[in-house]
């Protein structure tokens, strides 16, 4: 009995801790227009890219449609996209006042954090592993 409980404890610490939790966008806007776009756009697709990574991962589908490798596709050229955006973003922080630049590159490194994420869920299912 102790030995069940024991593996039972195990299972329910270690499975909690490895647990994928979503990440949650900033809870204040930056008043800067472009970095608040970009991360709506940002936290929009790593919205959709959790939801089918982990839909996909749970369902344990072995097959998957030319339409979802298009998305997949057109997602993982949206995030390099976005990426490549972010040195303009940044100038543009840099004519902000000091409080308007720390809440702007905060935002904007959870958002790029949010991207990568993305593309690594979108790698994975572009080549068929699990995470």
């Amino acid at each position: 009995m102790k030995q069940i409980l024991l593996i039972l404890i195990a299972f329910l610490v270690f499975g909690t801790a490895f647990s994928q939790k979503r990440l949650q966008p900033p809870k204040k806007s930056t008043k800067v227009e472009s970095v608040d776009n970009f991360v709506t756009s940002a936290f929009t697709i790593y919205n959709t890219t959790f939801d089918f990574h982990y839909g996909a991962t749970q369902e344990a589908e072995d097959t998957e449609t030319t339409a979802e490798k298009d998305q997949l596709e057109m997602l993982e050229e949206q995030i390099n996209n976005m990426i490549d955006s972010v040195p303009d973003i940044v100038d543009e922080i840099e004519k902000q006042s000091v409080a308007t630049k720390l809440r702007a590159t905060l935002n904007l490194n959870k958002a790029v954090k949010a991207l990568k994420q993305s593309g690594k869920f979108v790698k994975m299912e572009l080549v068929g592993g699990m995470p």
